[in-house]
């Protein structure tokens, strides 16, 4: 738990907790909980070994200003494999590619988007 000197409670105005195990932020005075539900955005689990932070991370990349969208668009795969390494089969191969047509549609919806993308 972190104190965190900035804010006050709004009640007893005591300092706050940062409970960021259970997603809250409670007076420490009062016991009031003033924040819940917070998004812990951080790995899923504390390891030390760099491969397994690797694997256990929400997202990877980063975002860039040279892209329309910052770079954080969705992409299918064209690979014809599942996640498991298994082969699809012919039907669900057309489907991804129906997929990845839609997807590259959606992305630039806006002629502004447009505008932008085609730079």
């Amino acid at each position: 738990m972190n104190i965190l000197e900035q804010q006050s409670c709004p009640e007893c105005k005591s300092s706050l907790v940062d409970d960021s195990q259970n997603g809250e932020v409670i007076c420490s005075g009062c016991g009031v909980v003033v924040a819940d539900q917070i998004a812990d955005y951080g790995p899923e689990t504390k390891s030390s070994n760099l491969e397994d932070k690797m694997k256990l991370a929400r997202a990877t990349g980063q975002t860039t200003y040279s892209q329309h969208d910052l770079g954080i668009a969705t992409e299918i795969s064209i690979s014809a494999k599942d996640f498991s390494g298994k082969s699809i089969n012919h039907e669900v191969a057309n489907q991804m590619h129906n997929l990845r047509k839609w997807q590259q549609r959606v992305r630039v919806s806006s002629p502004r988007e447009r505008r932008l993308a085609n730079v």
